[in-house]
């Protein structure tokens, strides 16, 4: 099934069920041992006479599509390096072959020479002339296809984050800002290269932080794309762009979709940054997502509201959690106290929003977390 197009979890789903990294990972390892196999001459393995580097190309495509949409159980690395012990000059062969693969696909007029693709100077010079020759998305997905298809970049030259290959595709891709998909209706270039940054976490293609630095500066030149550049930058875990992103939410005055969601909102509160949002716009809908979420995702609003106190920010911690009745997971004895006690948990001016029995809402419901939180700007 894979060798005919079908994405990766049907066939893994075909040989045993969808999970286990060892079937998606042996589903692979079969379908290029035949391919493999073809190309050394072997007439019987694969049917109906067809084209091996075809079936490669849609081997190539099947599990970039899946690391695409989420999956990890096998990236470009596992199709080539990992589920093969390849020698060097099986290596350097498989490059030409998947390049070729690639070229066949979207530039089929372009002779692919073995020399094109033997060394990294070589790599490169091939790369600038289909950038350069490139200006649609399908385009720019094969160009990913076929970045993922070499060895990265060692020379000093690629290594400066501006002249990065993937720095470079990132500003091809974010020209087609506003433009269509080959009629499959506008493309969302900033979702599109976060997906891409993401996708190459986990392989041997990682960016460093620098490039991750160059491309969050492009996301943020383009207007209407902070969302994706915020996440790009919250999750890189480097100090100097989340002080950037951090920067750019402080000057946001309105929350909205463009923006702010809720993946972003999780991703503010995993790196702990909760505290750093105060008085920003964005500390309404943070506080109201920690406390709506908090059990699924494992965060500790008891700490929190440590955190806010000796931080000094004791009306902030009031606001994210005002424990009721009966302790909980996020709160104590020790946080469970009175409005006097200098938490900042003034029922009057909290924003409680009273019941018809004078009771706040909150305090009809007994042991339960009532978030006491400015209203939205």
């Amino acid at each position: 099934m894979l060798m005919d197009g079908r994405p990766l979890g049907d066939a893994a789903a075909a040989g045993g069920g969808r999970g286990p990294l060892d079937i998606s990972r042996k589903v692979v390892q079969d379908a290029i041992q035949r391919v493999v196999s073809a190309l050394s001459g072997d007439e019987r393995a694969l049917t109906d006479g067809r084209d091996p580097l075809a079936v490669l190309e849609g081997i190539v495509t099947s599990v970039h599509a899946d690391v695409q949409n989420g999956g990890s159980a096998v990236s470009s690395d596992d199709v080539l390096e990992r589920v093969f012990r390849l020698s060097e000059g099986d290596a350097r062969l498989l490059v030409f072959y998947r390049s070729q693969a690639v070229l066949r696909s979207c530039w089929p007029h372009r002779q692919l020479e073995t020399g094109d693709v033997e060394s990294e100077e070589r790599r490169a010079e091939l790369f600038a002339e289909l950038l350069d020759s490139s200006a649609g998305w399908d385009q720019m997905q094969h160009l990913m296809l076929l970045l993922q298809a070499w060895p990265p970049p060692t020379s000093p030259a690629a290594d400066a984050s501006a002249e990065s290959p993937w720095v470079k595709l990132t500003r091809a891709i974010l020209s087609l800002h506003g433009t269509g998909g080959d009629g499959d209706g506008v493309i969302d270039v900033g979702g599109e290269v976060l997906s891409m940054c993401r996708s190459l976490q986990p392989t041997k293609h990682k960016l460093p932080v620098e490039c991750i630095r160059e491309i969050s500066g492009l996301l943020l030149q383009q207007a209407g794309l902070l969302l994706p550049a915020l996440k790009l930058m919250t999750e890189s875990s480097d100090e100097q762009l989340t002080a950037l992103a951090l920067d750019r939410i402080r000057g946001v005055d309105k929350v909205d979709e463009s923006n702010c969601d809720e993946e972003l909102l999780a991703l503010l509160l995993d790196a702990g940054l909760l505290i750093r949002c105060v008085g920003t716009a964005f500390y309404p809908r943070l506080a109201e997502h920690l406390l709506a979420h908090h059990q699924e995702k494992g965060w500790d609003v008891e700490e929190v509201c440590r955190e806010m106190r000796a931080a000094g920010r004791p009306a902030e911690a009031g606001r994210c959690c005002w424990p009721t009745g009966a302790p909980t997971r996020a709160s104590s004895p020790s946080t469970a106290r009175s409005p006097s006690s200098g938490d900042g948990c003034d029922r009057a001016g909290g924003g409680g929003v009273a019941s018809p029995g004078g009771q706040s809402e909150a305090e009809s419901q007994p042991g339960h977390l009532s978030p006491i939180l400015p209203a939205h700007p």
